[in-house]
């Protein structure tokens, strides 16, 4: 008995001082692509989700009474501004463009979202609430390099037990050590496969597209602007802009591109120096009123 509370002691001292030292060393391991956790403007949180990876807590569409009733699916650009964006300015938008019936909007953005989660957001959940239009913007995320060199159709979540214990545990800079020394080795940033393959990226439109229209949703693309500043990432984000313009075409969604009026207009963004991807407020009223009038334009109105 008295062996055995000394080997307990004896682990608890140096799981102690191997604890301190590691706090005073700064030592952070980086989690998981399913353990993300969000904050950003306006006190955003996170939480892991069976099959979005991460989704954010307590939102969901209430569309009431007649009227349109928009979805807006995108990425970070939507709720950057203390969680809003051009979404909550599109009922403003459609009423200054001479559209005379109520507009109820759901701001489905979610950061670092790309057309695969945005995809079984809406197939899994949001096409239960029955809007009649869908708005879709991506492309950011989706050409990053994937965490841990896994695309997202293939990360496979854990069970939310196991990540929930994870959670707990990651509080401790020792239990943070030894899974990056269990962790298998790292694959070079060079090797990384996109986050979505261009050709699933496509895919996910298309099927976007599909699920939309067989609930008698109208859809529009959003191709994602950027400042010029010469990021070497801007090429591929390039490819993902003309592959939503040409998947539009090809399948006879209007696509809302405003990208030009954004290339060289640092007034339109949050933090022109450091993030050429989050437009402020004026710039997510220069897409609101494109999706405005271009919506009210499809067949004659919506």
């Amino acid at each position: 008995m008295k062996r055995a509370l000394f080997a307990a002691l004896a682990a608890a001292v140096v799981f102690f001082v191997a604890e301190i030292a590691l706090r005073i060393a700064g030592f952070t391991a980086p989690a998981p692509v399913w353990d993300y956790r969000l904050r950003i403007s306006g006190e955003l949180y996170g939480e892991p989700d069976p099959d979005l990876f991460w989704r954010l807590p307590n939102r969901k569409p209430d569309f009431r009474g007649p009227g349109l009733h928009v979805v807006c699916l995108a990425d970070s650009v939507t709720v950057m501004d203390h969680g809003e964006g051009y979404p909550e300015d599109l009922p403003a938008a459609f009423a200054a463009a001479g559209f005379a019936e109520p507009v109820s909007v759901f701001n489905a953005g979610v950061p670092e979202y790309t057309a695969y989660q945005g995809r079984v957001y809406l197939e899994k959940e949001l096409l239960g609430h029955d809007p009649n239009l869908v708005t879709v913007q991506f492309g950011v995320n989706d050409h990053w390099p994937a965490p841990g060199g896994v695309s997202d159709p293939d990360v496979r979540m854990p069970p939310m037990g196991r990540i929930a214990l994870h959670r707990f545990l990651m509080r401790a800079r020792v239990y943070q050590a030894l899974r990056t020394m269990a962790a298998p080795r790292p694959v070079p940033e060079e090797r990384k496969p996109p986050r979505v393959q261009p050709e699933a990226y496509v895919a996910n439109l298309r099927r976007i597209v599909e699920l939309s229209r067989a609930q008698n949703a109208r859809v529009i693309f959003v191709v994602s602007p950027y400042l010029d500043r010469g990021w070497p990432w801007m090429a591929q984000h390039r490819e993902y802009q003309q592959l939503t313009r040409e998947t539009g075409a090809r399948l006879s969604v209007p696509v809302v591109d405003v990208a030009d009026r954004f290339l060289h207009a640092p007034e339109l963004f949050l933090d022109p120096e450091r993030d050429p991807i989050h437009f402020n407020r004026e710039g997510g009223r220069i897409i609101a009123r494109a999706i405005a009038e271009t919506a009210i334009g499809m067949d004659g109105g919506t």
